[in-house]
Protein backbone atom coordinates (compact mmCIF):
# COMPACT_ATOMS: atom_id res chain seq x y z
CA UNK A 1 0.00 0.00 0.00
CA UNK A 2 1.07 3.21 -1.10
CA UNK A 3 0.04 5.39 1.66
CA UNK A 4 2.44 3.78 4.53
CA UNK A 5 5.67 5.03 2.57
CA UNK A 6 3.80 8.26 1.84
CA UNK A 7 3.13 8.77 5.69
CA UNK A 8 7.26 8.01 6.94
CA UNK A 9 8.34 10.80 3.98
CA UNK A 10 6.07 13.34 5.25
CA UNK A 11 6.99 12.92 9.03
CA UNK A 12 10.43 13.03 7.92
CA UNK A 13 10.20 16.16 5.34
CA UNK A 14 7.97 17.85 8.26
CA UNK A 15 10.64 17.19 10.77
CA UNK A 16 13.29 18.18 8.73
CA UNK A 17 11.66 21.45 7.19
CA UNK A 18 9.80 22.81 10.09
CA UNK A 19 11.05 23.80 13.70
CA UNK A 20 10.23 20.85 16.30
CA UNK A 21 7.30 22.70 17.97
CA UNK A 22 5.39 23.47 14.72
CA UNK A 23 6.62 19.94 12.93
CA UNK A 24 5.22 18.12 16.24
CA UNK A 25 1.71 19.69 15.98
CA UNK A 26 2.09 19.04 12.20
CA UNK A 27 2.96 15.73 12.29
CA UNK A 28 0.01 14.77 14.64
CA UNK A 29 -2.29 16.14 11.52
CA UNK A 30 -0.69 14.29 8.99
CA UNK A 31 -0.58 11.11 11.16
CA UNK A 32 -4.80 11.63 11.84
CA UNK A 33 -4.91 12.28 7.96
CA UNK A 34 -3.18 9.02 6.92
CA UNK A 35 -5.28 6.92 9.72
CA UNK A 36 -8.34 8.75 8.61
CA UNK A 37 -7.55 8.02 5.00
CA UNK A 38 -6.71 4.06 5.83
CA UNK A 39 -9.92 3.69 7.63
CA UNK A 40 -11.73 5.46 4.48
CA UNK A 41 -10.22 2.82 2.02
CA UNK A 42 -11.04 -0.06 4.04
CA UNK A 43 -14.48 1.01 4.53
CA UNK A 44 -14.61 1.43 0.36
CA UNK A 45 -16.49 -1.45 -1.64
CA UNK A 46 -13.53 -1.30 -3.50
CA UNK A 47 -14.49 -4.89 -5.26
CA UNK A 48 -17.83 -3.39 -6.71
CA UNK A 49 -16.26 0.01 -7.66
CA UNK A 50 -13.74 -2.03 -9.55
CA UNK A 51 -16.68 -3.23 -11.51
CA UNK A 52 -18.05 0.41 -12.65
CA UNK A 53 -14.40 1.27 -14.06
CA UNK A 54 -14.61 -1.44 -16.58
CA UNK A 55 -12.03 -3.89 -15.72
CA UNK A 56 -12.84 -7.34 -16.62
CA UNK A 57 -11.95 -8.72 -13.31
CA UNK A 58 -9.55 -9.90 -11.16
CA UNK A 59 -6.02 -7.85 -9.75
CA UNK A 60 -4.30 -5.35 -11.85
CA UNK A 61 -1.14 -4.48 -11.01
CA UNK A 62 -0.25 -0.81 -11.77
CA UNK A 63 2.95 0.16 -14.08
CA UNK A 64 3.68 -2.80 -15.94
CA UNK A 65 6.38 -4.37 -15.87
CA UNK A 66 8.41 -1.35 -14.16
CA UNK A 67 6.88 -1.86 -11.16
CA UNK A 68 7.03 -5.58 -10.34
CA UNK A 69 10.52 -5.89 -11.59
CA UNK A 70 11.23 -3.10 -8.91
CA UNK A 71 10.13 -4.85 -6.27
CA UNK A 72 11.58 -8.16 -7.27
CA UNK A 73 14.87 -6.42 -7.36
CA UNK A 74 14.05 -4.67 -3.87
CA UNK A 75 13.47 -7.95 -2.62
CA UNK A 76 16.10 -9.72 -3.76
CA UNK A 77 18.38 -6.98 -2.46
CA UNK A 78 17.01 -7.18 1.00
CA UNK A 79 17.10 -11.40 0.78
CA UNK A 80 20.87 -11.29 -0.10
CA UNK A 81 21.62 -8.76 2.83
CA UNK A 82 20.41 -11.32 5.29
CA UNK A 83 22.56 -12.28 8.03
CA UNK A 84 23.39 -16.46 8.10
CA UNK A 85 22.01 -16.74 11.49
CA UNK A 86 18.13 -15.51 9.78
CA UNK A 87 18.56 -18.03 7.17
CA UNK A 88 19.22 -20.85 9.52
CA UNK A 89 16.46 -20.30 11.60
CA UNK A 90 13.85 -19.68 8.64
CA UNK A 91 15.37 -23.33 7.44
CA UNK A 92 14.51 -24.84 10.57
CA UNK A 93 10.99 -23.20 10.39
CA UNK A 94 10.40 -24.24 6.92
CA UNK A 95 11.30 -28.04 7.98
CA UNK A 96 8.96 -28.22 10.98
CA UNK A 97 5.96 -26.76 8.49
CA UNK A 98 7.07 -29.24 6.28
CA UNK A 99 6.55 -32.34 8.62
CA UNK A 100 3.26 -30.59 10.49
CA UNK A 101 2.06 -30.67 6.59
CA UNK A 102 3.51 -33.75 5.76
CA UNK A 103 2.37 -35.60 9.11
CA UNK A 104 -0.44 -33.93 10.47
CA UNK A 105 -1.76 -31.80 7.89
CA UNK A 106 -2.06 -34.76 5.47
CA UNK A 107 -4.18 -37.20 7.04
CA UNK A 108 -6.55 -34.87 9.03
CA UNK A 109 -7.28 -33.31 5.82
CA UNK A 110 -10.64 -32.35 4.71
CA UNK A 111 -10.14 -33.20 1.57
CA UNK A 112 -8.96 -36.57 1.99
CA UNK A 113 -11.89 -37.98 1.42
CA UNK A 114 -12.78 -36.08 -1.42
CA UNK A 115 -14.13 -37.31 -5.10
CA UNK A 116 -12.15 -35.76 -7.77
CA UNK A 117 -13.80 -35.71 -11.14
CA UNK A 118 -12.11 -34.98 -14.53
CA UNK A 119 -12.81 -31.59 -16.15
CA UNK A 120 -14.76 -32.76 -19.12
CA UNK A 121 -17.59 -34.23 -16.45
CA UNK A 122 -17.61 -30.29 -14.54
CA UNK A 123 -19.73 -28.64 -16.24
CA UNK A 124 -22.35 -31.57 -16.43
CA UNK A 125 -21.76 -32.30 -12.81
CA UNK A 126 -22.28 -28.48 -12.43
CA UNK A 127 -25.48 -28.15 -14.46
CA UNK A 128 -27.46 -31.31 -12.81
CA UNK A 129 -26.40 -29.90 -8.97
CA UNK A 130 -27.85 -26.81 -9.93
CA UNK A 131 -31.23 -27.72 -11.30
CA UNK A 132 -31.37 -29.72 -7.44
CA UNK A 133 -31.01 -26.46 -5.46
Amino acid sequence: MIVIPLFFIARHLLLKIFPAFFASHCVQWVELFFCAALIVLACLAQDNARHSFGHSGGFVCPFVPFLPVACILVNTYLLVNLGAGTWFRVSIWLLIGALVYLFYGRTHSSLKNAVYVPTACADEIYRNSSDLL
